[in-house]
């Protein structure tokens, strides 16, 4: 994959050279001092995966846990038979669902 994108980034680059020199009624064989194409990683340079995955793992499993833990709080709510106090509520049902999701997403 990095090679792809090494490839796809050096044809764009390559190409806006080209058409830059063609701007000026040049071509890389008659302009010698043309500028030349080279990549730089600003971000993690030595390309290593854990750089990039570890974050992305964090993200999942702090996701997946608010998620579980609201879906704990509803099923508690449901087991202690309060839940149908709060339906009765004059609030809106989503209204219930964000009061019930919102404080886990803040605490993530």
């Amino acid at each position: 994959a990095l090679a792809s994108a090494r490839l796809i980034g050096a044809s764009l680059a390559t190409g806006v050279r080209e058409e830059m020199l063609a701007r000026r009624g040049a071509t890389l064989a008659t302009m010698p001092g043309a500028p030349q194409v080279r990549e730089r990683v600003w971000y993690n340079p030595d390309m290593d995966s854990a750089v990039f995955m570890v974050p992305g793992l964090i993200g999942l499993v702090l996701q997946f846990q608010a998620t579980l833990l609201t879906a704990s709080a509803v099923v508690r709510e449901r087991e202690r038979g309060t839940i149908e106090q709060l339906i009765v509520t004059p609030i809106r049902p989503y209204e219930l669902m964000v009061g019930k999701i919102l404080p886990y997403a803040v605490v993530e």
